[in-house]
């Protein structure tokens, strides 16, 4: 049984044109495939510790305190964007994030400007 499942014309059309495939044969090309599969793995393994370990790749520690749903908003830098806490299929709270951002754009721009006459 496969993943992908064909519609039932597309595979008769399949079965009916080409050859059979020897049962020796299919075996052959799947272990040789699966030889390369773990290959491949085992070399993209060793690449991302290497990248690791050579610190090209580096964990960002984010002390902002914001939440997981929050730091993609600003990943993203989205616009319009609106947080629902649902809890027990229930919305529990709603957050409009464009508002927050300009409040925190508007706090931080008169912050730099206190820093800057002082």
């Amino acid at each position: 049984m496969s993943i992908l499942r064909l519609p039932h014309f597309i595979r008769r059309y399949i079965r009916r044109t080409t050859k059979k495939i020897p049962e020796v044969r299919a075996h052959f090309f799947r272990s040789k495939l699966s030889l390369a599969y773990a290959f491949c793995a085992w070399n993209l393994f060793g690449f991302i510790f290497y990248l690791v370990y050579t610190d090209r790749i580096k964990k960002i520690e984010d002390d902002s305190g914001l939440s997981q749903g929050r730091q993609f908003v600003r990943l993203l830098k989205m616009e319009n964007v609106h947080l629902f806490h649902i809890d027990n299929l229930k919305s529990v709270h709603h957050f409009d994030l464009n508002k927050e951002y300009t409040k925190l754009s508007e706090e931080t721009v008169a912050s730099t400007s206190q820093d800057d006459q002082e």
